[in-house]
């Protein structure tokens, strides 16, 4: 009974590695234990959505992720830059000084784990935004 409870573990785990490449284990492991942050930047890379990336100098981007070395996003990673611009330092308002209209196809900034501060999803519409553009 104990050697069939042994080939049965065995070949169920075979399996399952079989079925799932390591990528795919990855990315399913990220989304059960990922952070808030993860999730965020997952979801700009998987569904397109502009997240606005504050950095610790105040500086900020805005854009959608287009690649994490590692699947539970808690690493550096490369932000295609839509916008920019820096926090107001008393009323905290996003002032928004350049946009990356001309930039070349490819075109990506990386942002470093340890310089940012946030990440949250960008409202175009929203009130406490500066439209400082030249």
């Amino acid at each position: 009974m104990l050697a069939l409870t042994v080939v049965l573990s065995l070949l169920i785990s075979l399996m399952v590695n079989w079925k799932y490449d390591a990528l795919t284990a990855e990315n399913r492991w990220a989304v059960a234990n990922e952070t808030m942050r993860g999730r965020i930047l997952r979801e700009s890379l998987e569904e397109g959505v502009l997240v606005e990336v504050l950095l610790n100098s105040r500086q900020f981007h805005i854009g959608f992720v287009s690649t994490s070395p590692r699947p539970d996003f808690e690493g550096d990673f490369a932000l295609a830059p839509e916008l920019s611009g820096f926090r107001h330092p008393t009323t905290h308002q996003l002032v928004i000084t350049s946009e990356y209209d001309n930039q070349p196809h490819g075109f990506r900034i990386v942002c470093l784990a340890d310089e940012v501060t946030s990440v949250s999803h960008f409202d175009p519409d929203s009130p406490y935004i500066d439209w400082a553009i030249p």
